[in-house]
This record gives structure tokens, C-alpha cells and sequence, in this order.
């Protein structure tokens, strides 16, 4: 009979106890979501602000539209010439400075079965540098 008693104090100790534990781990969290809301509160204000501000800024968009298109064209013909660079690089490196053709342009070319063998290869070589578990 008095096992019994022990052994249901002891219960009700750590029922207690686990309540106790549980009720402050989820007051934390609950306090942790209430600063992070303060947060984007205040953060989403000063974006408001600074897109208002930007907003003002935007005055004149056709000539900003143009600025644009020419930034554009700009960066097709710099990624152009840094491709027949790269390509001109590549060249000269496996066959040296006796080549017997000149790169005159570059354009895209879509192989499927060159992209899946390369992307075949890709995770066989990932699946090959894991470690076995």
C-alpha cells in the first residue's frame, strides 16, 4: 500500500514537472512570434517608405524605359563578346596557335540528348563523390 502512494506521488511529480516544462518552452515561443511580428511590422513601415519615395522618383519612364533598352543591348553584346572570348580561349588551349579556323560567331543550340547525357553524368558524379552511409 505505500508502494502505491510513492509510486503515484512520483507520477504525479513528473506530470507536474512535464507540464511546467511544456507550458514555459511554448510561452518562449509564443513570446519569439510576438518580437518577429514587431519586426516585420517595423521593417514593412520603412519598405512602405522607401517604395513611396522611389515611386516619386519615377517621373519620367519613357526615357527610362529607353535607358533600359540600351542597358539591355549592352549586356547581350558584353555576354556576345565574352563568350567568343571564352570560345577563342578554349581553341587556342587544345590546339594551340596552329588552328585552322577562325571563330566568327556564336549562337545557341539545344541537343536533348547531349543535355541528358550531361546531366546524367552530373549525378552519376554526385552519386560517386558521397560517402557510403
Amino acid at each position: 500500500m505505500i508502494k502505491e502512494v510513492i509510486i503515484i506521488e512520483k507520477l504525479a511529480y513528473g506530470l507536474n514537472l512535464t507540464l511546467i516544462g511544456l507550458g514555459t518552452v511554448f510561452f518562449v515561443l509564443f513570446l519569439l512570434q510576438m518580437v518577429m511580428k514587431a519586426q516585420e511590422m517595423l521593417f514593412a513601415k520603412k519598405t512602405a517608405k522607401q517604395t513611396g519615395a522611389m515611386m516619386d522618383l519615377d517621373v519620367n519612364s519613357e526615357s527610362q524605359k529607353v535607358a533600359n533598352e540600351q542597358a539591355a543591348n549592352y549586356n547581350d553584346d558584353m555576354q556576345a563578346n565574352i563568350l567568343a572570348a571564352i570560345t577563342a580561349a578554349i581553341s587556342i588551349y587544345i590546339e594551340g596557335q596552329q588552328r585552322s579556323y577562325k571563330v566568327v560567331s556564336v549562337r545557341k543550340v539545344w541537343d536533348k540528348e547531349a543535355s541528358q547525357a550531361w546531366t546524367l553524368t552530373g549525378q552519376q558524379n554526385i552519386l560517386s563523390s558521397r560517402d557510403s552511409f
